[in-house]
Formats: structure tokens, C-alpha cells, sequence
């Protein structure tokens, strides 16, 4: 592992946009999983600037924290609605596709990615509290398995 530094978080977001830009435009087929956030946002915005009138071709791209919206018409969950307004609808994706974690397939869901090949890329950002792609603190262990956290309402 490598740690790179930046000086602050536009050169942090320009510096991941190219990364992501660079693993993106290639033809390799590849099983990408990006994370939502406040962490990533600048990147995305960068990233689907340089991301315009070109094809994003044999990806599959995950989406590991997802929240879904309770007894609510929104169609994806608060992080798939908000990876769309920041980046998913800005570029194309239309010879790649979108693997979507819910309530309803969470328990196959190491299933479906191992049948998938496996992930080639994990984007993930770090919460303030520590937390990292919906492991949340105190809840989750390194090697546990996935599973529903239901989250006591206030």
C-alpha cells in the first residue's frame, strides 16, 4: 500500500478524479465499486467533466453503503440517488451496468460479486467518524460478513 499525500482536497479530488478517469475509459472489463458520501464529491465532479462525450465500456460498477429510503416511492436508496445526481447520469454508461445493493438482494450479495469475478477496484472515502463504505463504527468487524444494520428510530 502506498499512502499519498496531497496539499488539500481539490488536489486530493483532481488527483482521484485522474485515477478513476484513467481505470474507466479502458476497454478491460473490470468490477468497480465506488462509494458515496461527502468524501468523493469534488472527484465525481471532476471526473464526469473529463468523463464527457466518451463511452465507459465493459464495467461493472458496485454500490456497497447504500440506505434505502423508508416506506418511500424513490426507486434507489439515499446513496445510489445521490452517486446519480453527482456522477452516474453525467457520464455514459450505457455499454457498462450498474450493480445495485438493496434490502432485497443483500444476503446474495457476496454470491453475485464472486459470480462476477470478484471486485478489481474498491473507491471508498472515510467518514469523520471513522466509519468506511457503510461499516458502521461499532457495528461491523474486519471479515464479518454482510448483513442488514437496522438503525433505531429516534
Amino acid at each position: 500500500m502506498n499512502l499519498i499525500v496531497k496539499n488539500d482536497y481539490e488536489e486530493m479530488s483532481e488527483y482521484t478524479a485522474k485515477i478513476l478517469y484513467d481505470i474507466l475509459i479502458t476497454n478491460e472489463p473490470l468490477n468497480i465499486a465506488l462509494t458515496g458520501g461527502k468524501t468523493p464529491i469534488r472527484a465525481y465532479e471532476i471526473l464526469a467533466e473529463m468523463l464527457k462525450n466518451k463511452k465507459i465500456v465493459n464495467k461493472k460498477i458496485y454500490n456497497f453503503d447504500e440506505i434505502e429510503y423508508k416506506n418511500s416511492e424513490i426507486k434507489f436508496g439515499a446513496t445510489k440517488n445521490e452517486l446519480r445526481q453527482i456522477i452516474l447520469d453525467k457520464i455514459d454508461l450505457s455499454q457498462s451496468s450498474f450493480i445495485h445493493l438493496n434490502t432485497k438482494n443483500y444476503e446474495q450479495w457476496n454470491d453475485i460479486v464472486k459470480s462476477n469475478g470478484g471486485l478489481d477496484i474498491i473507491f471508498i472515502g472515510l467518514g469523520a467518524d471513522g466509519h468506511f463504505c457503510g461499516n458502521l463504527s461499532g457495528e461491523v468487524e474486519f471479515g464479518s460478513k454482510i448483513r442488514l444494520i437496522k438503525i433505531p428510530q429516534n
